[in-house]
């Protein structure tokens, strides 16, 4: 039996009525096509109602206006007080400033809005979704490189990120599960140096991070949520400068490309560092290893089929 000391506790944080911002635009949702072989049973048809893409960070909780079919309004809400800002284009991401404003992220600008709804400036970005740094300030985050922006628009980055879009805010740190096990904590600073903290017990292979503190995790895998209680333990860390960013495995190269990366400029390949000019020469390096590996495949064949005649 479980104690009741272990279960999540719900609040209201606010009520959100339909009105002439949310409008209850209720749209008729199909299912996909040639989404299944198997005839499945009940209506083909389903009414939807819109639904609010939340993002709760230190400084409020924002939202984008999604319809039931997946079409994202140019109105981003504000929660508690509840308020609306109308804008250019469907937003990718919102966040919530601690100065009452907000991030607006766009196709190729990131906004920042005052706490009147009007616009403060733009900055010209690439990115996938938005996490709050805390202090008015936000990360771009992709999925292979994240950038950290300041609170007055300047940014720092881009670094090399591998965990994915399922992050969560720490402090100013950005953090996410590793994909692979063991599953640990993996959280970068705004400066660029990243930590790896485990985890106890491990999370399972679909869990996806929701928040980190001090004290615990809460994950998300399916409609389950779980708390990990206790402080995460950090493991280890190192810098993230682009300086000596780590080779990536490209397509065509794929994992062979490992033997060839390097840390902190300790390992040489062929008398040159393990830099821009390593990358260059990686794929050469690894035709001609293979080369002469099948080489000597051959003559080991030739050599064979000697003795036995």
């Amino acid at each position: 039996m479980k104690k009741a000391g272990n279960y999540l506790k719900l609040h209201l944080v606010a009520s959100v009525p339909w009105g002439q911002d949310l409008r209850e635009e209720v749209v008729t949702v199909s299912q996909p096509t040639g989404g299944s072989i198997l005839e499945l049973p009940g209506p083909r048809e389903r009414p939807v109602r819109p639904a609010l893409d939340l993002l709760a960070a230190p400084g409020g909780i924002a939202a984008r206006i999604v319809r039931g079919d997946g079409h994202v309004q140019p109105v981003v809400a504000r929660i508690r007080p509840v308020r609306y800002v109308a804008v250019d284009e469907p937003p990718l991401a919102v966040c919530a400033r601690e100065d009452g404003g907000l991030w607006v992220l766009e196709s190729s600008v990131l906004t920042n809005y005052d706490d009147a709804g009007s616009r403060r400036f733009t900055v010209p970005v690439t990115a996938a979704s938005l996490q709050s740094g805390g202090e008015n300030r936000t990360w771009l985050v992709s999925l292979e490189s994240v950038s950290f922006v300041e609170s007055d628009g300047s940014i720092r980055g881009p670094y090399s990120w591998l965990g994915g879009l399922q992050v969560a805010a720490f402090g100013s740190d950005l953090c996410a599960l590793t994909k692979k096990p063991p599953r640990q904590l993996i959280c970068i600073m705004p400066a660029g140096e990243i930590n790896v903290r485990d985890v106890n017990p491990e999370p399972g292979p679909f869990e996806a991070l929701l928040a980190a503190t001090d004290s615990g995790l809460i994950t998300l895998s399916g409609g389950t949520l779980r708390r990990y209680n206790g402080p995460v333990r950090a493991r280890s860390w190192w810098s993230n400068q682009r300086a000596w960013r780590p080779m990536v495995a490209h397509s065509f190269l794929a994992d062979p490309v490992r033997m060839f990366s390097c840390g902190l400029e300790k390992v040489h390949l062929f008398g040159c560092r393990c830099r821009a000019t390593c990358l260059r020469w990686a794929p050469f390096a690894l035709s001609a290893w293979m080369a002469t590996a099948s080489w000597y495949t051959v003559k080991i064949r030739h050599f064979g089929m000697r003795i036995l005649t």
